[in-house]
């Protein structure tokens, strides 16, 4: 709900006439900040996001969102943003005007790559470390999947963190973009295969790092088929 380039007033405005007829109860409503400036300097400076959030708010025809995530780890040159943007959500919280707060963590990802120079993501997962920190963040948006990397024994994945850490996890691109439906894998897969093709097969059947991928959601996300899932049973936006 934060790309005025992709006519958010216009999706989120339809959005909103569809909340108006269900029970808003029964609905985790989501949405994310992190990329359009607008006119502001940076996407993370503190008047535009309550700007955005206001004016999303006011576009849904509701007052409060259940989950509202930093979805970039850029905070501007030497994080000149980030403490502005992390007092700006945890006010937000207190305030009512959301219930939790989100980030996004690496496509890839166990905590001990961190420690290990040689590693090549060891960098990256350096910073969604510190980051995780900082922000102190109830939900993480990861993308799983069954084409999903595994993880060797001894290494933390990110359900594992997220059970040691205790936040929710919101899984996004599950169907891998369409690719597990078989779309656009013309002579990938055939028959049932487009479902579960050969290689998916054997990913879905290697336990990876002895996890499931489920962890538990902060007190009142749970959605109303009982789940204690944030992307269950929920209603969540990115225009």
């Amino acid at each position: 709900m934060e790309r005025p380039v992709q006519r958010p007033a216009l999706v989120v405005q339809r959005l909103g006439q569809l909340l108006r007829h269900v029970n808003r109860s029964r609905l985790t409503i989501s949405s994310k900040v992190g990329y359009f400036a607008d006119t502001a300097l940076h996407p993370y400076q503190a008047a535009q996001m309550k700007r955005q959030l206001l004016t999303s708010l006011g576009n849904l025809g509701t007052d409060y969102l259940d989950l509202y995530c930093l979805h970039s780890g850029d905070f501007g040159p030497d994080d000149r943003y980030l403490e502005e943007a992390v007092d700006l959500v945890q006010r937000l919280r207190r305030e009512g005007l959301i219930r939790a707060i989100g980030m996004r963590a690496p496509h890839e990802f166990a905590a001990e790559w961190a420690a290990d120079p040689s590693h090549p993501r060891a960098a990256e997962t350096a910073r969604f470390l510190t980051l995780f920190d900082r922000i102190q963040p109830n939900v993480l948006s990861v993308r799983y999947n069954l084409l999903s990397p595994v993880y060797g024994p001894g290494e933390t994945d990110i359900f594992a963190f997220a059970r040691q850490r205790q936040v929710g996890l919101l899984l996004k691109q599950v169907l891998g973009q369409g690719l597990l439906l078989g779309h656009g894998c013309d002579g990938l897969f055939t028959g049932s295969e487009k479902l579960l093709g050969v290689g998916v097969s054997a990913r879905a059947e290697t336990p990876m790092s002895g996890s499931a991928p489920t962890a538990a959601c902060p007190a009142g996300l749970e959605g109303p088929c009982g789940r204690q899932s944030i992307g269950k049973c929920s209603v969540s936006g990115s225009a």
